[in-house]
């Protein structure tokens, strides 16, 4: 804990001649302030860091003032306050960038700026002014009512939310080397970094043995992934990557040249399915097949067959040439103009051959769970007369070895 006082810069007021003449300063070296008198230090309201004297640099002249924000990078802009404000004195927008010495921020620094020094007074000392910045060493209150300040650098770091500057940076270990009031800072603040990284707090955790075990896997990544192999993989995948746009390319501009054969190979593939389903209409009456030609076991055979081998629809043949030789042999003849005769006689023979049932079979669509009912019925139908039949032969056979069978 430092405990601070506002520095005032007295003035060295000339001896008075006896003629009564009004006194005159004595002369001014480097590292004095005397010309500006008492009255800068404590009426004075700077609101820029030029408006500062180069002399209060020079003596690192401790000011006071109120923290207005705090930006992303930690820089602090204060309203600078007089120590002493006449009454019809006004207060004067004032924003002094001011830096914090001899650290930098990590993770966690500025949010707890924000949260502790945000519309707070503060106590800075200056220590350097670089263009529009003040590089100061910043001091503040815990509380309200404490009469004690504390070194916010020292806290910062103590804190872990921030570290010493590094050495190689030439800024920094210039003003280590000039400005004797900064390097007792950076003193102070090894100190309190020592402080930090034995506690292991903020910046200096160390991982436990958990998040240790955890971080394997990503240190394996990283060696896997810096490997020749992986490098090797990696060229092969951008080269594969650079052939596979070029084939992308090639295949876009070759795309409607490719819709364009497609197109006209569908279109011949069209028409002649078009052409054949003509001929198929044209020739529809001669590829169905008559049952009535086959014995009525061949008859059974057939349907069982084409039952399980074709289950939804007839088998096709050549034509009717073939298929109803008797119907091709039968001529009706016409006797004196007698049509109908003629027709009832032609009818009769159309339908004992089948060709009736056919034409009005076809004559509508027929579903397919409609024709395997047909099929299932004709096929049953088939079975029964066929057993019917036999048991009749057998009843009505005439010539028996055992004309009573069953009876002694």
């Amino acid at each position: 804990m430092v405990e601070s006082t506002e520095t005032e810069i007295p003035a060295t007021n000339g001896t008075a001649n006896r003629a009564g003449s009004s006194a005159s300063p004595l002369p001014n070296n480097g590292n004095s302030l005397d010309r500006y008198g008492p009255t800068i230090v404590r009426f004075t309201q700077f609101k820029t860091a030029t408006d500062i004297p180069e002399q209060f640099y020079q003596r690192h002249v401790r000011l006071r003032g109120i923290v207005n924000s705090v930006n992303g990078d930690g820089q602090l802009l204060i309203a600078h306050s007089p120590i002493l404000r006449l009454p019809w004195q006004k207060p004067q927008p004032s924003r002094l960038n001011v830096r914090l010495a001899g650290i930098d921020l990590v993770n966690g620094g500025a949010d707890w700026l924000r949260h502790n020094l945000s519309s707070k007074a503060v106590k800075f000392e200056l220590l350097k002014r670089h263009e529009q910045n003040i590089l100061a060493d910043v001091f503040a209150k815990r509380t309200r009512w404490s009469p004690l300040f504390y070194n916010v650098n020292q806290e910062l770091v103590r804190r872990g939310l921030s570290r010493i500057v590094s050495f190689d940076n030439e800024e920094h270990l210039r003003d280590v080397q000039l400005i004797p009031r900064y390097g007792r800072l950076i003193q102070r603040l090894l100190i309190s970094e020592h402080y930090a990284d034995k506690r292991g707090i903020g910046y200096w955790k160390r991982p436990n043995a958990i998040e240790a075990m955890a971080s394997y896997s990503v240190q394996t990544t990283e060696m896997i992934k810096h490997s020749n192999v992986a490098t090797l993989f990696n060229l092969l995948y951008r080269q594969t990557k650079a052939l596979s746009l070029v084939l992308l390319t090639t295949c876009r501009r070759m795309l409607p040249f490719v819709f364009r054969g497609l197109r006209v190979a569908f279109d011949s593939a069209k028409r002649t399915v078009t052409l054949l389903w003509r001929l198929v209409q044209s020739k529809r009456a001669d590829l169905y097949y008559m049952p009535s030609l086959m014995s009525n076991v061949q008859h059974r055979r057939h349907f069982a067959s084409m039952y399980h081998a074709q289950p939804f629809g007839h088998r096709l043949f050549r034509g009717i040439v073939k298929a109803h030789p008797r119907v091709l042999n039968r001529t009706v003849l016409v006797k004196n103009n007698d049509v109908e005769t003629a027709m009832k006689l032609l009818n009769r023979n159309m339908a004992a051959e089948g060709l009736l049932d056919i034409y009005r079979r076809t004559r509508y669509y027929e579903k397919p769970y409609q024709q395997r009912n047909r099929l299932s019925y004709e096929i049953c139908k088939a079975i029964y007369n066929e057993d019917m039949r036999r048991k009749i032969a057998l009843v009505t056979r005439k010539n028996r070895a055992d004309r009573w069978p069953g009876q002694y």
